[in-house]
């Protein structure tokens, strides 16, 4: 790891369509421990999907997202547990 922090959470290539719209359009990103990071942006830009996804309210259709780790896809539960979401609009999912 050479001095190099651990990477807390790391997006690769994140791509979500609601039809024919494109929500998030291949992204990539990487937050190591101990940065901040805020995602700005107009409405409709893909904020509150992208978290939707890192918090395994939503599936990620394409592309790879891990959190501490762990692949948000094959082990949603441990994920949870370790996430604090709180959205604009409350609503808690079904499944949580």
């Amino acid at each position: 790891m050479s001095g190099e922090r651990e990477a807390v959470l790391e997006v690769e290539g994140l791509t979500v369509r609601y039809g024919e719209q494109v929500a998030v359009d291949a992204a990539d990103l990487v937050v190591r421990r101990g940065e901040l990071f805020g995602f700005i942006g107009p409405n409709g830009a893909g904020k509150s999907t992208t978290m939707r996804v890192l918090a395994t309210v939503q599936p990620a259709p394409e592309g790879r997202v891990r959190v501490l780790g762990r692949d948000v896809a094959l082990d949603p539960e441990w994920v949870r547990w370790r996430l604090g979401y709180m959205p604009d609009l409350f609503g808690m999912p079904d499944e949580l």
